[in-house]
């Protein structure tokens, strides 16, 4: 899903079943410290806490993802490397950055992708970005992920920009397959 339904996925349609179990839980307690005592409200407590850490946790994630990936600055950045080709050029740097900056949100529901290569920045501080990068099958365009975190996003202007720089992302999924898809040259 790609735009406001990734969105709608990813964060909005979580936090709004978070809201509605937070008030269950709250209308819960007030039962159940009747029947009860302050026990099971302190679990009922405990729980809640819990669920509004995790939500937090992974809409920051998320966020923080897309925020990184929104201020890249060309002129920060030595090198870009798209599955082990490396990019020193400036202009080319430029037209990958300003891509990168114009990202939509994705989330995967049964889409298909192409197998994932590497996508490293590397800043001239001498800093390092990793990511992976690969063809989004459904339709023209390619996502980026990065390690560590479910946060996706979607470039559908992407595929062209590679292609003017004669670099070849993987075109097929090798999950379930017993040979690793190739790269194929375009």
């Amino acid at each position: 899903m790609i735009g406001f339904a990734g969105l709608f996925t990813e964060i909005i349609f979580p936090a709004s079943i978070f809201t509605a179990l937070v008030g269950v839980l709250i209308y819960h307690s007030r039962s159940v410290y009747r029947a009860s005592g302050s026990w099971a409200v302190i679990g009922l407590f405990c729980a809640w806490t819990v669920l509004c850490a995790l939500m937090t946790v992974h809409a920051v994630r998320e966020i923080r993802f897309h925020r990184d990936l929104e201020d890249l600055k060309p002129e920060l950045i030595e090198a870009i490397v798209i599955n082990h080709v490396n990019i020193t050029s400036a202009e080319q740097i430029t037209k990958i950055t300003t891509a990168l900056r114009d990202w939509q949100w994705f989330a995967p529901h049964g889409d298909r992708e192409a197998d994932e290569v590497p996508l490293q920045i590397k800043f001239k501080s001498g800093n390092e970005y990793s990511c992976k990068i690969g063809m989004y099958l459904t339709e023209e365009g390619v996502v980026v992920s990065k390690a560590g975190s479910t946060g996706r996003v979607f470039y559908r202007e992407m595929p062209a920009i590679l292609d003017s720089m004669h670099i070849a992302l993987p075109q097929c999924q090798s999950i379930g397959v017993r040979r690793p898809c190739s790269v194929n040259t375009r």
